[in-house]
């Protein structure tokens, strides 16, 4: 008995680890996302406070510190143009969403399958339309691009967190997209996508048949004695 316990704890700690590793996210920017300001382009944004007499505003800066659109999922800000500014994606806005602009398109591959929780972006120039003048959107698509759910984004142009529920997502590839009607600018700081793996590696299913399959084999083995 003593032996087979002995097993038994080794076999689950050399799986444990292993059963469900991290998951490998590799992003690839669309070409029909909008094209970005040089790095270091500053736009003032800010917010007012409502409670004074009369109402204050205080303003906010915000620095672009990388050109490169994927810059945001290692933390880098970044500035995308706005729906007045060429390059702004008009062929894709103009056919899904009148008068807002696609900001960006990612796809979104992981080296496994996966659950995805939730996805958090951060930034500036947030800004939800009105009156019919468009939409601002966060959505996640599967590999087809099919709408598998979004939220409606608002924050206008202070800093702000805006966050995707995804319960129940699961696969290995998806696309990523916003939509905003942002005429100049729109300020993408942090981009976090929380996914975990879904199944274990077959790897570390074989390795814990084996050993599970061995501790039967001992017990087999103390029986007949």
């Amino acid at each position: 008995m003593k032996k087979q316990l002995i097993l038994l704890i080794f076999v689950i700690l050399l799986t444990s680890p292993l059963c469900y590793s991290d998951p490998i996210m590799t992003v690839t920017l669309e070409p029909e996302s909008s094209i970005v300001y040089p790095t270091n382009t500053t736009k003032m944004g800010g917010h007012w406070d409502l409670s004074t007499d009369p109402w204050t505003f205080y303003p906010e800066f915000f620095t672009s510190e990388t050109d490169d659109p994927l810059g945001p999922f290692s933390g880098q800000s970044v500035h995308f143009v706005g729906t007045a500014i060429s390059g702004s994606s008009a062929e894709i806005y103009s056919t899904e969403f009148p008068k807002s602009g696609l900001i960006y398109r990612y796809r979104l591959d992981f080296n496994q399958v996966v659950d995805i929780s939730s996805i958090v972006v951060e930034g500036a120039a947030f800004n939800f339309s009105w009156f019919g003048d468009g939409i601002s959107m966060l959505r996640l698509l599967d590999s087809t691009k099919n709408v598998l759910t979004f939220t409606y984004t608002f924050g206008g142009n202070s800093f702000s967190t805006q966050t995707l529920l995804t319960p129940g997502v699961t696969g290995q590839t998806f696309y990523l997209d916003e939509f905003d009607v942002s005429s100049d600018w729109r300020y993408r700081s942090s981009i976090v996508v929380n996914a975990a793996a879904a199944i274990p590696e077959p790897a570390s299913i074989l390795l814990l048949g084996t050993g599970l399959g061995a501790l039967g084999l001992v017990a087999y083995r103390r029986k007949r004695k």
